[in-house]
Parts: C-alpha cells; structure tokens; sequence
C-alpha cells in the first residue's frame, strides 16, 4: 500500500525542488540526485531541462527499490511536462512501470484551459477531458513564481502543484526561513531553507528545500510514514550505484499493547493513539469508526462491527458529491470495464438484498485472488482480473471495482489492521487496505484480503488521489497504540487471551 505513497511524495519532492531551479542561458541541463530514506539510499532522480525559444522540457526520470522483508520492489517513474517559455502548461506525460505489472501512462496536452488525456493501464485506455485547474502550474511556472518571490526571509505565498500522474493539483504554502549549514555528503554548504506545506484532513505534511544563492535546489527533505526521505544532488557515478537495502514494511509496523483475539475482534474496541511528536493527530471517522480527542494529544479511535443495514437495496440517488464520486471509474478503479462488469454480476447473481450481495462480493474477491504477492508493485482492477494476485491493495481495488460496478458507492480504504503474526513480529498492527459501501445512508467496510472487517482495523484516510494519499502519510508512522479498552470501557490488561 505504500509504493503510490512514496512515488507521489517523490514526484512533489521533485516538483518542489524545480520551484527553486535557476535561470538557465544554455539548452540543456541534467541534475542528478540520489533518494535516501533514513539516510540509506534506495534509488536515484535524474532532472533534465531543455529550453528552445517555444518550449521549456522537463523531464524526471525516478528509479528506487523497496524491500517487504525478503522480497525486493524496483518502480520506475518517468514524467515530462512541457510549457511555454513564460510557464504556461503545453503538455504533459507520466509513465510508472512496476514489474511484473504493466507500466501505467497518463498523456495529455492543454489548450485553451481544457485538458485532453488518455489514460493508460496495460492494454487498456479511456480518454479524459477535463478543465486545467484554475492557478495551477508546472515545473517552469513554479520556476518563474519562485524568482518573482525571491529569497527573502520571512518570504511566503501559495502555490498550485499539478500532478501529472493524477491529473490534479496540490495547494502548497511556501514559507522562504533562514539560510543555515547544510551537510551534503560530506561537503558542508550554506543554502536558504524553503518549506513547502500540504494541509489536509488527516493533517499537514511539510517539505524542505534547501537551495543556494542561483536557486538550486541541492537537496528535500520530507517525512514519510515515520521515515525520512531525501532527495540529495551528487553525481551520475553515485546516483546510478547499487542501493542499500531497506525493508519500509517492517518499519511501519505497530505495535498493539495487547494480543486480541479472533472473538474480542468481533466486539467494539476503543484504540488510544499517542503521537510521535507535537503534531495533532488527525484521524477520519464514519458511522462505523468514531474519533474523540483525549489527554494529552492522545486520540480516542472506537471501532464497532460493521453492519450492512438488511433488506435495503444497492444504489444511490442523492446528490453528495463524496459518495457521487465512488460511484465513478477512476485510474486504478475500473468499475466500467466490462469485464470487471460482467464478474460482479456473476458474483451477485440473484441478491437483491445489499447485504447479501455485498457480502457475495467480498466473498467472491477472497477467492478469487489466487496467489498473494508481495512483489506486485500497485496494480489497477483491470490488472488484478487478468493476473489473480496481489496484496492488499489489489483485494481492495478489485472489490471497489465490483462494488462499483453493482451500483454501490464505494472507496479504497488506507489504514493499519492487526495481525497476530506478520514476519517475525506477533501482536502487529500493519498497513492495509479494504474498502467502505454507502449503503442506505451510512458507510459500511468490506476487507477481502482478510476474509472479513473486524474491529481491529482502524482507518486513516480513502486513496482516491494525491490528496488522500498524502492524508495516509500524514497518519502513518506518526504514533502508537499505547493502550486498548474492551466494549465496557476498561483497558485491556497485557495478558488478555479470549
């Protein structure tokens, strides 16, 4: 679930870090930067920008590999945008290929303020037109924003990033600080600090550049589910050397302060959250998961069984524009596809009831899936159909897909689930993802990675966009579990066994 985390982070880290790009005279220039995470390197970025006397090119070209214990992930990005010299958008393409899956494209071009795209997942594409996000800039305008600001201290304005890859566009509040040493391998230097920050639901993210006297951003800096990640300016010999081995999943892992088991998951559970640092935790609540704050900046989450509301029917004929958009296909949720059309009604059959054939759903994507694969980078609903394999993430796509499909309003889900062994470690709580249904006015979970959505989930945003991404890593790695309550309200004591 994390792999579109980092690329979106990585891809606004690189977006950021061309706000501060200098004034080139000459035709072409390439940067290279290696990406750390926990100062250990996973991979490289290699910036190129060419500029003619109609168009100004700029090319990001990211490689990195993750580990999930044993097993090794290498995802490739490539985006290019083109502009007018003055930072007007022209074009765009961004390529995300994560073996053995099929690479994911998103093509367009602008004019007049409308963007036509097609999309692109393995063998399947659908066109998309749509309005250029009004304000919105790409790497050349930001360039341009960010010479006309200067390098004052105390400096600060906003600014709207487009995402490629999610053809949306990202507020950030840029705030110019204080010059100060900066260590880049060794070789201490002098470099302005620009923060860049993200407010969403779930809470802020903010990201660093360091930049010197000619705008060059030589290094960003920017949080990730508990975890650092850079962007650092070196040269190709050691961008394009061999990377270290860091295995993200194993540190995003929560501990629980107790065992729970199968029955005590059934009942309502109450979850006090502490965080890591000052920063107020900001957790979703729906009808099924509910939020107070506590002492301390402690949270409050309470998670009760999910129920389907019997006898109530599939569909939605209201007008809130949040459970309107679940119901629509998007990039990586292919719910017109017709094959992914015609298995949901096989999956159904003659269920007229929503909570039969929710249920049936659920049921039919457990089975359906064959082969669970760590190594599947992040693979559309259409993709999970045709290979039957994946983690999580492709159980959640393909059931929202189908859910979807069947008339249901329905989102991804991102957030953490407990297991009782995960690896090496016991009494874990680790990120997943599962789906919610808008049935008869109130959101329902459905998780078939796990067979079924018991208490000991708890959510920490929808993946519908960069937006929500960011929201997840806005939550991840910013806390612990430090005490659990049963349904009477007592804490649960170390050695509670049900």
């Amino acid at each position: 679930m994390f792999r579109r985390s980092i690329i979106c982070l990585s891809l606004l880290l690189s977006l950021t870090a061309g706000l501060v790009s200098a004034q080139q005279t000459d035709t072409k220039r390439v940067t290279y930067y290696a990406i750390l995470l926990d100062g250990k390197k996973i991979g490289h970025t290699i910036r190129t920008r060419i500029v003619t006397a109609q168009h100004v090119t700029t090319t990001e070209t990211m490689s990195f590999t993750l580990h999930r214990f044993e097993t090794a992930i290498t995802i490739f990005a490539n985006v290019e945008v083109r502009e007018t010299p003055d930072g007007k958008p022209l074009a765009f393409k961004s390529v995300t290929r994560m073996p053995p899956m099929a690479p994911q494209m998103v093509e367009g071009v602008v004019t007049d303020g409308k963007i036509q795209a097609t999309v692109t997942n393995g063998d399947q594409k659908r066109q998309v037109s749509a309005d250029w996000p009004e304000g919105a800039l790409l790497n050349e305008g930001l360039r341009l924003l960010q010479r006309r600001k200067g390098l004052q201290a105390g400096t600060s304005f906003t600014a709207s990033v487009f995402l490629p890859d999610q053809m949306q566009a990202v507020p950030f509040d840029i705030t110019v600080m204080e010059p100060e040493a900066v260590d880049l391998f060794g070789r201490v230097v002098t470099l302005t600090r620009i923060r860049a920050t993200i407010a969403g639901p779930t809470g802020e993210i903010t990201m660093t550049d360091y930049v010197d006297a000619d705008f060059h951003a030589l290094k960003s800096v920017a949080p990730l589910i508990g975890m650092t990640l850079e962007m650092v300016t070196c040269d190709s010999q050691f961008a394009l050397s061999p990377n270290d081995v860091v295995d993200v999943l194993n540190k995003s892992l929560v501990a629980s302060p107790v065992e729970l088991s199968p029955a005590l998951r059934r009942k309502s559970l109450t979850f006090h959250l502490t965080p890591r640092t000052k920063q107020q935790l900001r957790i979703p609540g729906d009808d099924t998961q509910t939020v107070a704050p506590g002492d301390d900046g402690t949270v409050r989450v309470t998670v009760k069984p999910t129920a389907i509301p019997a006898g109530a029917a599939i569909g939605y004929d209201g007008d809130d524009a949040e459970v309107l958009a679940a119901l629509k296909p998007s990039q990586y949720v292919q719910s017109d596809d017709k094959r992914i059309v015609a298995l949901a009604r096989k999956a159904v059959g003659d269920a007229s009831d929503a909570a039969i054939a929710l249920k049936r759903l659920e049921k039919f994507v457990t089975d359906y899936i064959l082969e669970t694969d760590l190594s599947i980078g992040y693979a559309s609903a259409a993709e999970v159909l045709e290979s039957r394999q994946g983690d999580c993430t492709e159980f959640a796509v393909l059931l929202a897909a189908m859910c979807r499909a069947s008339g249901a309003p329905t989102q991804v889900i991102q957030g953490i689930a407990y297991a009782e062994q995960f690896g090496e470690r016991k009494n874990i709580f680790v990120g997943h993802a599962w789906v919610r249904c808008y049935v008869a006015g109130r959101w329902v979970h459905l998780d078939s990675a796990m067979g079924h959505h018991d208490t000991a989930h708890i959510m920490l945003g929808q993946s519908d966009g960069p937006n929500q991404l960011l929201q997840l890593l806005t939550a991840m790695g910013q806390f612990t579990i430090t005490r659990i309550d049963a349904p009477d309200g007592q804490p649960l004591p170390d050695e509670t066994a049900f």
